[in-house]
């Protein structure tokens, strides 16, 4: 059958290309959300080199520069209480956020995962985020992360505790709150990284629309895990069996998929390029054991190949 032609770097362009921007690509998909280690160490955890220090050149390029900066830069501000904890990452913990008040943005739900270091927020408490939102990848939800250098302020009945240099430690909360409420920059938004826009992919896709969609189709085996979190995962592949497309992914290139796969087992996967990184082409649907009779035969109908 006729395969869909697709432009593609050479492969020691590609090479140099997911190397150089591996960090801003992990933290941009797997949400490694602590930005930058803050001045004060109640809320900061030490971190690998690859939780780093930036999730995009355009933020780590500027310090904010009071708080009407900081507020606008911010794509949600919400007060809340933390629900419940659960592992993302090492390192990093998944929040469930129960909102209280909305300040600046509309969430899609009064109940949203923040993503954030572990132990910098606990069960019952009370809290003020500023957050910037996330779509892509494989969460199965709204990601929202703490944006860096103090989104995170805890609210206690007459104080509140913050590593963030734009508010003064004497604030009292209903205060803090007022003043932000009152901010003309909550009608400022920050411009959306064109990284976290190219990464967006659909929830899910019928195979003959998979077929359609992908620039590669094959069979898959995960040679190497280099991260993992609850959602996806970051391998390098052999390729047994090249079914559609003629892209080359080489031993040493990183492919985004689903965080269930395992070394040594073999998926047939529909994979698209995304910002020069192969990703799995929806969310749910593009990935199957090879072994999956069912799937297999169905997949083939799709590829015209039955």
């Amino acid at each position: 059958m006729a395969t869909k032609e697709v432009k593609w770097m050479n492969k020691p362009m590609l090479n140099t290309f997911v190397k150089g921007a591996l960090l801003i690509l992990l933290t941009a998909a797997l949400l490694l959300l602590v930005l930058r280690p803050g001045k004060d160490d109640h809320f900061t955890v030490q971190s690998e080199e690859t939780n780093g220090a930036v999730t995009s050149a355009a933020l780590a390029a500027f310090e904010f520069e009071s708080i009407e900066h900081y507020i606008g830069y911010a794509d949600h501000i919400v007060y809340g209480q933390v629900t419940d904890v659960a592992p993302f990452e090492p390192g990093s913990s998944e929040y469930t956020f129960q909102i209280v008040r909305e300040l600046k943005g509309s969430t899609e739900n009064d109940i949203i995962h923040v993503y954030n270091q572990n132990n910098t927020m606990e069960l019952g408490v009370d809290y003020l985020l500023f957050l910037q939102v996330y779509r892509g990848g494989l969460y199965p939800h709204t990601v929202y992360k703490v944006l860096r250098d103090g989104g995170l302020v805890r609210m206690d009945k007459e104080r509140v505790t913050h590593s963030n240099a734009l508010i003064s430690q004497d604030v009292k909360p209903q205060d803090l709150l007022a003043d932000i409420a009152a901010s003309p920059a909550l009608s400022q938004y920050r411009e959306v990284d064109a990284l976290e826009s190219a990464m967006i992919i659909p929830d899910f896709l019928e195979l003959k629309d998979l077929a359609k969609q992908a620039d590669l189709v094959a069979i898959i085996e995960p040679v190497e895990i280099m991260k993992k979190n609850k959602y996806m995962a970051f391998a390098t592949v052999k390729i047994t069996q090249q079914l559609q497309g003629d892209i080359t992914i080489s031993a040493e290139d990183l492919v985004c998929l689903p965080a269930e796969v395992e070394t040594g087992r073999q998926y047939v996967v529909f994979l698209q390029i995304k910002a020069g990184m192969p990703i799995v082409a929806s969310k749910q649907g593009s990935l199957f054991e090879a072994n999956d009779k069912v799937k297999w035969n169905e997949a083939m109908q799709a590829l015209g190949q039955d």
